[in-house]
Parts: C-alpha cells; sequence; structure tokens
C-alpha cells in the first residue's frame, strides 16, 4: 500500500505548478516523489508475479506482465489525452473570445489545438497580439492539466463490494466543484492510477440505465438545474465502458449540493486539482465575487 499511496501524492503534485513556475521548483519534485513510489511498487510486485509461477513459465509469464502494463500504460494515455485536448480547447477558446483576434487567425490557431503548449502561433501577427495568445495558451495548458478528475464509479464501493450513497455524492460533488469554478471533465469507471475499470460493476442492467441514473441524481441532489451545464456519453475502451461527463462553468448561478433529504446544502469549489467544501462565510464571499456581477448585468 505505501508504494501506491506516495505514486498517488506524486501525481497529486503534477496539477499544482502555476503558468511561470520553474521546473525545478514545480515539476522535478512531482517527478522524484512518482518515481520514488513506483520503485517501491513494481519491483516488489514483478518479484512476486514472477516467483509465482513454475521456472519453465518465467518466460511466458514476463511476456504476458510486460504486455499487460504496456497496454495498460496506453490505455491510460488515450483516455486522459482525448479529456485534456477537450478541457484545453475549451479554456482557449473561452480566453480567444475575449480578444480580437480576425477569423483566419482564430481559425488556425483552433485547427492545431490538439498539440496543446506546443501550439505554433501564425506568422503575421503584432507582438501585443502574439503575447496575448501565448499567456491564453499557457493558461489554458494548465487549466487542461488541473480540471479533469477520476471515478471508478458511480455507485459501487469497490472495498466494501455494495451500493453506496457516498461514492455517489464524491462524483456529485466533483460535478458542483466544476460547474462553480471554470468547469471540467470526469471519468467515471478509471480508477485513480489510470487502471479502466468500467462502469459495469455498478450494476445497471445496460448503459442507458446507467445514464438515466445518473441524469436522476444531477436532478434530485443540485440546485438548481444543471441540464445546461453537465453532459455525458458512454465511451468503449478495449470492451470496457467508462462515462465522459463534461462540465461547463456557471456564470450566473452558484450550484449547491444536497447529499439527503435531512441534510443542509453544501457548496464546493475547485482548488488546485481537489473538490473543496466552502464553509457559509467562505461561500458567501465567494459568490459576491464570481456570480453577483454577472447576475448585475
Amino acid at each position: 500500500m505505501i508504494g501506491p499511496l506516495i505514486a498517488a501524492a506524486g501525481f497529486f503534485l503534477f496539477p499544482l505548478p502555476s503558468v511561470r513556475g520553474g521546473y525545478w521548483s514545480t515539476f522535478f519534485p512531482a517527478f522524484i516523489v512518482l518515481g520514488f513510489g513506483m520503485a517501491v511498487s513494481v519491483a516488489p510486485l514483478t518479484t512476486v508475479v514472477m516467483g509465482s509461477v513454475d521456472p519453465d513459465r518465467s518466460g511466458t509469464a514476463s511476456g504476458i506482465n510486460n504486455a499487460v502494463a504496456r497496454v495498460a500504460g496506453v490505455l491510460a494515455i488515450a483516455v486522459l489525452g482525448i479529456a485534456a485536448v477537450k478541457a484545453f480547447s475549451s479554456s482557449l477558446n473561452h480566453s480567444l473570445a475575449r480578444l480580437e483576434i480576425p477569423p483566419r487567425v482564430l481559425h488556425a490557431i483552433q485547427s492545431n489545438e490538439i498539440r496543446l503548449a506546443g501550439l505554433q502561433l501564425p506568422a503575421g501577427l503584432d507582438a501585443d497580439t502574439a503575447a496575448m495568445i501565448s499567456a491564453s495558451v499557457s493558461q489554458a495548458f494548465v487549466f487542461a492539466f488541473r480540471t479533469f478528475e477520476l471515478k471508478s464509479s458511480l455507485r459501487w464501493n469497490i472495498k466494501a463490494q455494495k451500493i453506496d450513497k457516498e461514492i455517489e455524492n464524491a462524483v456529485l460533488k466533483t460535478i458542483v466543484a466544476f460547474c462553480n469554478t471554470d468547469g471540467g471533465e470526469l471519468l467515471i469507471g478509471v480508477a485513480d492510477d489510470k487502471t479502466i475499470i468500467g462502469i459495469e460493476h455498478d450494476a445497471f442492467p445496460n448503459d442507458d440505465k446507467f445514464q438515466l441514473h445518473l441524469r436522476n441524481l444531477l436532478l434530485e441532489r443540485i440546485i438548481p438545474s444543471v441540464a445546461e451545464l453537465v453532459s455525458f456519453e458512454p465511451v468503449t475502451i478495449d470492451g470496457k465502458t467508462i462515462c465522459h461527463v463534461t462540465c461547463k462553468p456557471s456564470k450566473r448561478d452558484e450550484l449547491w449540493l444536497k447529499p439527503d433529504k435531512n441534510s443542509p446544502e453544501r457548496f464546493y469549489v475547485r482548488l488546485g486539482p481537489s473538490s473543496t467544501e466552502l464553509q457559509p462565510r467562505d461561500a458567501l464571499a465567494y459568490i459576491r465575487t464570481h456570480f453577483q456581477p454577472e447576475r448585475e448585468k
């Protein structure tokens, strides 16, 4: 358990750096912690796997072990890459909409958004415009890696092996926090270590029933309605289905989570890579700053 926890701490450190942070003081510590956690985890695990088979089958066991590790990594990169590109594109387009950019330049930028921070600006831009666009690209890149989250399931407690309302509320808390801040992407059916688990173990008869249950949770426990802010769709990868949830930022109305009928409403926002509940005084201050100006327009 120690190794995976250390590795998880390393992943947690990656979204923290800001745009102007230096490599040695921002990303390097995350790499050190992650590398140490993987070293503590992978070597003993490989030793146990190889030691559990007969010597004459060690070659086959080694090949299977390596193949599974590589395939899992490729699938994780594919899934998270799609989410990161969508978040980057959403943030960048939002920033560019506030700038007076010629349609030709805007189209050239949008057609290369898949390059993320490596996006090359069109030639012929004046210095001020190029600087503003470059700043928007940098902010969008940081935003992309701060605004997506993974959840293993919608309602199934994997450890306790039962349906758990708290698991549902954890998903809804993330959605509320995303909408109250800058929006974000949520992948249900993917573990924290990027392993694709799938939504099948949530024990719904089919994907339509899963989506209906999620839609009902959004209507019953989030105030006011998030119908225009949240969309979701099933995505099948390597025979397993995950749910991709897209959360748009709310501009006028703050969202509250009501965990159950007897509990008070709770207010959440994103602080770095986590969803944080604000106490009443802090929540009111946040609402006055982020939502009241839009209501007064």
